[in-house]
């Protein structure tokens, strides 16, 4: 990329990568999009996931559910730090999904693996 340039697109057989001035990027394919901004947050934006998995059991400290008639409420702490928590409706659709000091893995058949952050 040349001081003149605004951005850059890298094609891969996945997806694609823009690479801006400002140091932010983003990465899509099919299933998802996440953008790197300038000042290092990220955020990613996830098109439908059909399951969600567990990287390794082991690393969960604590799992607890809720449930009722309109959502069912998942809240995962791992050993060492790193928490997830996420709702859905009896119809599956996503209410919240947050975490913080976790891994994750959005598979190409739309399966979403959570791990503990490295």
């Amino acid at each position: 990329m040349s001081d003149n340039d605004d951005e850059e697109v890298i094609k891969t057989k996945f997806g694609t990568i823009t690479r801006r001035a400002d140091g932010s990027l983003t990465a899509a394919n099919e299933s998802a999009r996440v953008e790197l901004d300038s000042q290092g947050s990220s955020t990613a934006h996830v098109g439908t996931v059909k399951k969600v998995g567990i990287d390794n059991l082991v690393d969960v400290e604590s799992h607890r559910i809720k449930r009722d008639e309109t959502a069912t409420s998942h809240h995962l702490v791992f050993i060492g730090g790193g928490e997830l928590r996420f709702s859905y409706r009896p119809d599956g659709h996503l209410l919240e999904f947050r975490g913080s000091g976790i891994a994750t893995q959005l598979t190409n058949n739309g399966i979403l693996i959570i791990g503990k952050g490295s």
